[in-house]
């Protein structure tokens, strides 16, 4: 009679064991999918305010150039001419 009550005892603590294991299991899928949502909307808001400020200063630089274009155009061939030299060099 005491096997049987030992092997009830391991059963119960058994079947307690797989009920914990599936309660942690849904609280973690539970947690992925709070720790995805967080994720989403913050990754949203980065990828927003980048835009904004991206499009801040494409705005800056049209304005800078219809302001001085000659100066603009300097710069432009400054910059392929130096391009064009490290480029050479390879």
């Amino acid at each position: 009679m005491s096997e049987t009550l030992q092997e009830t005892g391991q059963g119960r603590d058994a079947r307690m064991i797989r009920e914990k294991a599936v309660a942690a299991k849904d609280a973690m899928s539970d947690l992925a999918g709070e720790v995805k949502s967080y994720a989403t909307d913050r990754l949203g808001k980065v990828k927003s305010q980048a835009g904004d400020k991206l499009r801040g200063a494409t705005d800056s630089l049209i304005d800078y150039v219809q302001q001085n274009p000659y100066t603009a155009l300097g710069i432009a061939a400054g910059v392929g001419l130096m391009l064009g030299i490290m480029l050479k060099r390879r």
